[in-house]
């Protein structure tokens, strides 16, 4: 048999025929509906992602309440000893306390929180980005997931520069009024009065000094003249030195001669000594008494003029007789180698 057809004429026995099922076709509709579902599944999933949440993973809910938060924001990270364990999910305002936020944040599964753990927000870098920072305790009990935690909020790099700056800047307001009053001060010693003391005295300072460099190159003068006496005195001195050393035996023996007297005198009563020199200054001072009373003629002439006058008349009638004899001496004494008297 023979097939007839446009190309030519076939046997039956050079063409196989196959039987096959027609295919479903899918509406091009269903395809940008299922796209589309797919396109939006990976954008939810992207954006937590970059949000730090799990989509297909447990977490438990923790909650903190602030009175300020400093710029904190949703999806901000919750770090516990530098790892991230954590994303802040929610910060809204407190329905009791308007002047309060909430922060609600969720942490893996796996962490567990001990009781008064402390939720602190701090800057997580220098460009003053917001996260919370978990510090734990050493209590034994565990947190459940809804409980709220202890909050705190650590003072940003401007806060804690202020805080570093401040005391210096008071030290710094202190420096400064005290060298203030130091000028002023300075100011009151150094009017034109005092400017003339000192001006006075620093010219009598240099004057000194002039004088103690003149004194100075005298006695370096005499010493050059008198350098011989100088090494003279030396050698006395140190012969005196070597005599010392040489006599050093016979000096402890005097030395000890006069420990010994010393002893002696130590032991020797000198009471008795003591009790006849107070007799004999008793006696003295009765002796001056009776002088001051004008007892007896010492007495009487300290204290009665008229013996003192007449004592004085005496001296001087004698004095004249001696000046008389001196001058006339024939007048007194007349004797003759024969024994005859001139007649007057």
């Amino acid at each position: 048999m023979y097939i007839t057809t446009e190309k030519g004429k076939y046997t039956n026995q050079s063409i196989k025929v196959k039987l096959t099922r027609k295919p479903m076709k899918i509406a091009k509709e269903i395809k940008i509906g299922l796209f589309a579902v797919v396109m939006i599944g990976a954008l939810v999933w992207g954006l937590n992602f970059l949000k730090g949440r799990q989509l297909f993973q447990s977490a438990r809910v923790y909650y903190g309440v602030y009175q300020r938060i400093d710029g904190l924001q949703e999806t901000a990270p919750v770090f516990l000893n530098g790892y991230r364990v954590g994303t802040v999910e929610k910060i809204s305002l407190r329905d009791q306390q308007p002047t309060s936020l909430l922060v609600q944040f969720s942490l893996d599964k796996e962490v567990n929180l001990p009781v008064e753990t402390i939720a602190q927000i701090y800057s997580s870098d220098l460009m003053g980005s917001k996260a919370i920072r978990l510090v734990p305790s050493l209590l034994p009990n565990i947190l459940h997931p809804g409980d709220t935690l202890i909050t705190s909020i650590e003072g940003d790099l401007k806060e804690q520069v202020s805080l570093q700056v401040l005391p210096l800047k008071k030290k710094a307001e202190d420096l400064m009024a005290d060298m203030q009053e130091a000028i002023e001060m300075i100011k009151l010693i150094f009017n034109e009065k005092s400017r003339k003391n000192l001006e006075m005295s620093i010219s009598n300072i240099k004057l000194t000094m002039d004088n103690l460099e003149s004194a100075t190159g005298t006695i370096d003068t005499i010493l050059r003249n008198q350098q011989g006496k100088v090494e003279r005195i030396i050698i006395n001195a140190e012969s005196i030195s070597s005599n010392l050393k040489n006599k050093n035996a016979q000096l402890s023996n005097i030395i000890n001669n006069f420990s010994a007297i010393s002893d002696t005198l130590a032991k020797t009563s000198f009471s008795s000594t003591i009790t006849e020199t107070n007799n004999a200054l008793r006696s003295f001072n009765g002796v001056i008494s009776k002088i001051s009373n004008g007892e007896g003629s010492l007495g009487l002439l300290i204290k009665n003029d008229s013996l003192y006058n007449n004592l004085d008349s005496a001296a001087k009638h004698l004095d004249l007789l001696l000046k008389d004899i001196n001058k006339n001496p024939k007048r007194y004494v007349n004797f003759s180698v024969f024994g005859k008297k001139d007649s007057k």
